[in-house]
């Protein structure tokens, strides 16, 4: 194995790796957190989401600008056994998110405030024509 385990191996050769971090507060609404970039996919690997202030019966939903959900969490009252540390987790080669689309966290008005750690890497979904002349872009 190389050395800093699975997935970094896998984003090391892979084309595009990101490793990004946000704050995301209260009524954000719909955080595009991770950009598209055209004829990619995003394979994302891991999410984790640290619940700074609790907002009770808050759905948080971690997703692809198309709507295709990949994780969700429903926030609670700050209380002892409240969870305060979600982390999602696809393994080395992730879980791949719709061609051509951002991947997005939906924080609804009077949610929680929180930080969000993601890891992945860009994939090409298409194959490019490298002969291509500048009129047929």
């Amino acid at each position: 194995m190389h050395p800093g385990g699975d997935i970094l191996a896998v984003q090391k050769e892979s084309e595009k790796p990101f490793s990004l971090d946000y704050d995301i507060a209260t009524g954000d609404g719909t955080v595009t957190i991770v950009p598209l970039i055209v004829n990619f996919q995003i394979c994302v690997q891991e999410v984790v989401i640290t619940i700074l202030t609790h907002a009770n019966a808050k759905n948080v939903v971690v997703q692809d600008s198309n709507s295709v959900k990949i994780a969700s969490i429903n926030d609670l009252t700050a209380a002892a056994g409240v969870p305060e540390y979600f982390r999602f987790d696809w393994g080395p080669h992730g879980t791949k998110m719709t061609l051509d689309k951002s991947l997005t966290l939906v924080n609804p008005s009077s949610g929680p405030v929180m930080r969000v750690h993601v890891e992945g890497y860009y994939k090409p979904g298409r194959t490019l024509n490298l002969g291509m002349t500048n009129n047929t872009l």
